[in-house]
């Protein structure tokens, strides 16, 4: 009721969504917390663990995720390709992802070679 009496522009993004007022199709708040999650942990975190940290800290961002493990590994496996983040696995055996403090990219490592 109050966006429409002063505007919506009193309200943040995150609060409009939450109220159903703004739709976001692309939702990068998700990668930024996977990042946040990994780099505060400071150890390897499994997918659950990374999950239950967002569901934790930020719930309505899981929340529009028909299966919210499936696109906390996605979005992992990506932090991983573009060398944010390292995979391992645990005493179990289970993949495990850790922050890596500077991507590694492989024009710097052919660089560092010659």
């Amino acid at each position: 009721g109050l966006a429409s009496v002063y505007g919506e522009e009193i309200y943040d993004d995150q609060l409009l969504e939450l109220v159903g007022r703004k739709t976001n199709k692309r939702r990068s708040g998700l990668t930024k917390t996977c990042r946040m999650v990994l780099i505060q942990a400071g150890r390897p975190l499994s997918a659950r663990e990374v999950c239950n940290e967002i569901m934790s800290q930020s719930p309505p961002l899981l929340l529009s995720h028909k299966d919210p493990m499936a696109s906390v590994n996605t979005l992992l496996s990506r932090l991983a390709e573009y060398g944010e983040a390292r995979v391992a696995t645990d005493e179990t055996g289970r993949r495990t992802w850790q922050w890596v403090s500077t991507p590694e990219h492989p024009l710097t490592q052919a660089a560092d070679i010659h």
